[in-house]
């Protein structure tokens, strides 16, 4: 794990975040080393297989579908794509990459506050 952890936040995180927030990106990096690797490949795994397409347009509650813009692991327009599939969805991107409730902590918490409202 931890010959995958420094590839792992930078996918996770834009090259500002952890040029700005070393301390909070080394601690992500811990629990990915931390992490025994039988358990991240089966989440690996689960993530590769999952497949909601079908599915994804008769959901009929509320949803908020927050993106971050540069999150390479799931792109803005596929965020976008996921909501516009889904009738009652509201989207909102956020400067961030995959991790975007760690790297735009205010700015996620206010989007799901107001969802949850």
């Amino acid at each position: 794990m931890a010959s995958i952890a420094d590839g792992v936040a930078q996918c996770r995180f834009t090259a500002n975040f952890i040029a700005r927030e070393p301390k909070t990106v080394n601690a992500i990096k811990r629990m990915i080393i931390d992490k025994p690797l039988e358990g991240y490949m089966s989440c690996c795994a689960a993530v590769r297989d999952f497949d909601a397409r079908d599915g994804i347009s008769r959901i009929n509650l509320p949803v908020t579908a927050i993106a971050g813009d540069a999150d390479p692991a799931t792109p803005l327009k596929l965020t976008q794509q996921i909501s516009q599939a889904v009738a009652t969805s509201h989207f909102e991107s956020l400067p961030a990459a995959h991790l975007s409730n760690i790297e735009c902590r205010d700015a996620f918490n206010r989007v799901l506050s107001d969802f949850l409202k």
